[in-house]
């Protein structure tokens, strides 16, 4: 026969994993079977264990380093958010049916103002990758980046700089 167990409060849930630790304590209801002479009793035990004496929570290895990641994501898709507003198709590239992928690496400073920019992977069409450089410079200032992703005052990016026709 199983041992019902029953955790209070509901564990936490970090990054998709259960974790399983107790504030508090943990209540075990047993139900045995026990043979006596032939015939069968049934016992109920009733243990209370104290939690916090035996299991001792476990701590986020890396709150810091997951809150710069999340800080950056968000500022990253603030800057993408700018960009749109910015973005122009390149004449050229529209009436030829040119379509492509540019991605751009820049470096923000915490004012939001552009160091530098260069294609790190080019679309191949000239006129795209153009777009890609400039429309940086035109959204000038960008978002200013969160402190904590700053190293010696800047920030660097590599964002894609999509150009689809419908």
């Amino acid at each position: 026969m199983s041992i019902p167990i029953i955790f209070r409060p509901n564990p936490p849930r970090l990054g998709g994993f259960s974790l399983l630790f107790l504030i508090g304590s943990l209540l075990l209801i047993g139900c045995l079977y026990v043979a006596d002479s032939g015939a069968h009793q049934l016992l109920t035990t009733t243990q209370l264990i104290d939690a916090e004496k035996t299991i001792q929570p476990i701590q986020p290895a890396a709150s810091s380093e997951s809150s710069e990641i999340t800080e950056l994501k968000r500022w990253k898709l603030e800057v993408q958010k700018q960009l749109r507003q910015y973005i122009h198709y390149p004449a050229s590239a529209h009436r030829n049916g040119e379509a492509g992928v540019s991605v751009v690496r820049a470096v923000i400073d915490r004012n939001g103002h552009l160091v530098t920019r260069e294609i790190q992977q080019s679309s191949g069409i000239a006129s795209l990758d153009r777009e890609a450089m400039q429309v940086f410079k035109r959204a000038e200032p960008l978002p200013i980046p969160p402190e904590n992703v700053l190293k010696n005052n800047k920030v660097t990016i590599i964002l894609p700089i999509t150009f689809k026709l419908n």
